[in-house]
């Protein structure tokens, strides 16, 4: 009986054994598989215009950088006035021709604009203002001191706050790569208030450069989205400098 248990015992281990040695060949291949999958999965496709679609998909490889794209990788057509024109407005404190940093990222917005999408030949349009009360106090101080100089082109010149605030982000934007050529600026002193200068809240929203980037055929050919938006508009109202 001991003999029999003992050959019963030993053919029980050796079928365990085998079925083990199986078990674990069987996952082995399946491992190798998936190792097999995974290295197809993750295959490196280039994106050769860098534009966020792959080779294998793009119908237009070779798209400018910068330029928005379709899920097939091809330029969008540029048709909405919001995506080409875009307003900036640079506040100043009472007769004050200081620009204040706060506005610094809202004129590089403008400055970005222009450099980044040259396809769309944009140019920068700068009008200074001033309110009532700046220029009412502006008019005082021009007269008498006119009574007292004979250098009136002088006098004149200290006079010009709109041009001064307008002139102050000119200067930014050309810092920042600008060309001289896609600045248009224009002194128009307080022919065109936004607010009511009857308080000091409403002149304050008066005392303002305000810009706006439009494409250049349009600016010069007249073809506007809104006031103050033609070349020939801003000089009928407002000086060019």
């Amino acid at each position: 009986m001991d003999v029999k248990l003992s050959n019963m015992l030993g053919v029980l281990f050796g079928v365990l054994t085998l079925s083990g040695c199986q078990t674990l060949s069987k996952s082995t291949t399946l491992d190798q598989n998936n190792e097999e999958r995974t290295f197809i999965l993750l295959a490196d496709i280039p994106d050769s215009d860098g534009d966020g679609i792959l080779d294998d998909v793009d119908h237009c490889p070779d798209t400018p950088k910068n330029v928005p794209v379709d899920e097939l990788g091809c330029p969008m057509p540029i048709d909405l006035v919001e995506l080409i024109t875009m307003d900036m407005r640079v506040f100043f404190e009472r007769n004050s021709n200081e620009l204040q940093s706060q506005y610094f990222p809202e004129i590089e917005k403008v400055a970005d604009k222009i450099l980044t999408r040259p396809d769309l030949d944009l140019v920068v349009v700068l009008a200074g203002h001033v309110s009532e009360p700046e220029a009412l106090q502006r008019s005082v101080i021009t007269s008498e001191k006119t009574n007292q100089s004979k250098n009136k082109q002088a006098v004149d010149k200290r006079t010009q706050l709109g041009r001064e605030r307008a002139q102050l982000v000119r200067s930014y934007l050309l810092n920042k790569g600008v060309a001289a050529n896609k600045v248009y600026s224009f002194d128009c002193a307080n022919i065109m208030p936004v607010a009511s200068n009857d308080n000091d809240e409403g002149a304050s929203m008066n005392q303002r450069v305000y810009g706006k980037t439009l494409p250049a055929k349009d600016f010069f050919t007249g073809k506007g989205y809104g006031q103050m938006d033609s070349f020939d508009r801003y000089k009928a109202l407002c000086q060019q400098f």
